[in-house]
């Protein structure tokens, strides 16, 4: 792909920027590194200018809020055969690019999460039904077989279950910023709660202030930092006063993210209380400073915290306080925390944006090639959410022929092992590959369906990889 066009709702520089644009920017910043051009096709704000040159490449911003998308599909019309495919970031609603880009064009769907629930959350019934008909219906029409990606296995499970897209759904899980300064600073000596996000409606921060103040009767010496802004900000510092708890909860409003660290870096934990998510961020950015999270079980927490290794999950809002309580009486042992801070910087390492942006690549890849060869179209009929990870022997791979595997597989390579996750497949269908590879037998240790959170923190893609690169050459992650 030479110059790859991603259209999202907005850019970092937008004022309730969160997530996503992190997301994009990120990718953005590693496809122009590797050598590819980058357009980030976005909407204006206050103070923007309509033409940007960016570290990653070019920022074009039309329309508004709402105006966006038509403004998006009249630009990708006009300058369609200036660019080789696009990356489409579904926020709510798609930007619907392949009616202006043509059915040869390669487009990758990008959806972080579904909003079926959350468009009941911030419109009215009639605005929130045609929400909801866009981004079930419509979309499934106008992106038929295309490619899906999303960004955790939850988000995929909700792609299937809700919106019932018809093409294969990729994983191209959120990379994770490398700290500047990874030494962690000794935490506090009181246990100390840190949130960190956007203080918005279905983050749910409410629930945490709730059971905050619930808690201060069992540990006394308990204290909550709330960091970032946003609109439900105000309504939190009268709950937190009329709770009786705002001496003990410190809102810092946004911050840079220096200032962040270092207030994570003296956490003992962080809580989740979305009422669901695409990737928790936030949780992670905690977990790479060794911060374990107390976290709901719901859509992308309960794929970003590992229950009982890198924090707690919980299933139901009413046994928050409990488990806050607990978590901090594990946390009071050295051994405990120290033990949870290692795996979750461990776990943490395991993403990163290169990966990410590789696995984008590898999808509109794989794409290019499904509109134009009949025989991978024809394949593609038969869509499978299967996954089966091989391990075997890595000589079992210097003689391999990867070229048979889609270049959307993963892989990991290291001295004494190498791993494959083949996607749309089961057991039979990864052994039929494989001997198709003409991989030996006796160098196959184990073949079985890979689990939802096995999806995730893969090194390469096969397309990333040369056959010199199969002799491992390639560390694993």
């Amino acid at each position: 792909m030479s110059h790859v066009v991603i259209c999202n709702w907005r850019d970092s520089g937008h004022p309730l920027a969160g997530g996503a644009e992190l997301y994009c920017e990120r990718v953005a910043e590693h496809l122009t590194r590797n050598g590819h051009e980058v357009t980030l096709l976005t909407s204006g704000f206050k103070g923007a200018t309509p033409v940007e040159e960016a570290t990653f490449g070019r920022i074009v911003r039309r329309g508004g809020r709402f105006t966006v998308y038509f403004h998006t599909l009249v630009w990708l019309r006009r300058h369609r055969r200036q660019f080789d495919a696009v990356i489409d970031s579904q926020n709510g609603i798609p930007f619907f690019s392949p009616l202006a880009t043509g059915r040869r064009k390669p487009v990758a769907l990008l959806i972080h999460h579904v909003h079926q629930h959350q468009f009941t959350l911030y419109f009215p019934r009639p605005v929130s039904l045609l929400g909801q008909w866009l981004e079930r219906t419509v979309s499934r029409w106008v992106y038929g077989r295309r490619a899906v990606c999303v960004v955790s296995p939850s988000s995929r499970a909700e792609v299937r279950r809700l919106l019932r897209f018809a093409g294969p759904v990729f994983i191209t899980a959120c990379g994770q910023d490398r700290a500047d300064n990874p030494v962690r600073v000794l935490r506090d000596v009181h246990p100390r709660i840190v949130f960190v996000g956007r203080l918005v409606n279905h983050k749910r921060v409410d629930l945490l202030v709730r059971a905050f103040a619930e808690v201060m009767s069992r540990v006394e010496d308990l204290r909550l930092d709330i960091v970032g802004s946003g609109p439900e900000l105000p309504a939190l510092r009268t709950l937190a006063d009329q709770l009786q708890v705002g001496e003990r909860i410190c809102f810092h409003g946004r911050v840079s993210d220096q200032r962040r660290d270092n207030l994570l870096d003296q956490a003992w934990m962080t809580v989740g209380t979305s009422v669901g998510e695409g990737w928790g961020l936030s949780v992670m950015e905690a977990a790479a400073r060794g911060v374990p999270a107390v976290a709901l079980r719901v859509s992308g927490l309960q794929d970003s915290v590992i229950d009982g290794v890198t924090g707690w999950l919980v299933n139901d809002p009413v046994d928050l306080p409990t488990a806050i309580v607990n978590a901090v009486a594990s946390l009071r042992e050295d051994a405990t925390a120290r033990s949870m801070a290692d795996a979750c910087r461990r776990w943490s390492d395991r993403f990163s944006w290169q990966a990410t942006a590789d696995r984008l690549l590898a999808v509109l890849t794989a794409e290019r090639a499904r509109l134009h060869d009949g025989s991978v179209a024809r394949r593609a009929e038969h869509v499978s959410d299967a996954a089966t990870i091989v391990d075997l022997d890595p000589v079992g791979l210097r003689t391999a022929d990867l070229s048979v595997l889609p270049g959307t597989d993963q892989i990991d390579l290291g001295a004494d092992t190498a791993r494959l996750l083949l996607l749309g497949a089961d057991e039979e269908d990864a052994r039929a590959r494989l001997t198709q590879m003409g991989v030996p037998t006796a160098t196959i240790r184990d073949c079985r369906l890979a689990r939802p959170n096995e999806l995730l923190g893969w090194a390469s893609s096969v397309a990333d990889l040369s056959l010199t690169g199969a002799d491992g050459e390639s560390g694993s992650s």
